[in-house]
């Protein structure tokens, strides 16, 4: 894992998805590149596939956020997430056929930043 300090002075590690655990990863910055947009404008949450600088790959929802989130997040889109919640899925698609991936959660869209910016305005309305 790489070291990095944010502006604020707050430490960070930049970690890859296999550098992860179930749950909260607090003081753990995640890099991925979007490889596919899987939701549609309106569904919450807002889902993407994504590759890591290792090239694992994992699902990122995006919660609480409006359709704008839309207009940044495309293909090949460089995302970073703060502090990222971790959750695996599994789906039983027969009686001994059950697949597994991670998610990203992220239940706070302030933790994102997109091609290194900060995500701004793209909060849902309460």
């Amino acid at each position: 894992m790489i070291k990095s300090q944010s502006e604020n002075g707050s430490k960070y590690e930049i970690a890859s998805f296999c550098d992860l655990q179930e749950g909260k990863n607090n003081g753990k910055v995640v890099s991925c590149k979007v490889t596919n947009t899987i939701s549609k404008k309106g569904e919450v949450p807002a889902k993407f596939a994504c590759v890591d600088f290792k090239s694992s790959f994992a699902g990122l929802s995006i919660y609480h956020i409006n359709d704008e989130i839309y207009d940044s997040i495309h293909d090949q889109t460089e995302i970073y997430v703060a502090d990222p919640k971790v959750k695996t899925i599994k789906l039983q698609l027969g009686p001994e056929n059950i697949i597994s991936y991670m998610s990203i959660q992220v239940q706070e869209p302030d933790k994102i930043y997109i091609d290194s910016q900060k995500v701004q305005n793209v909060f849902s309305p309460s």
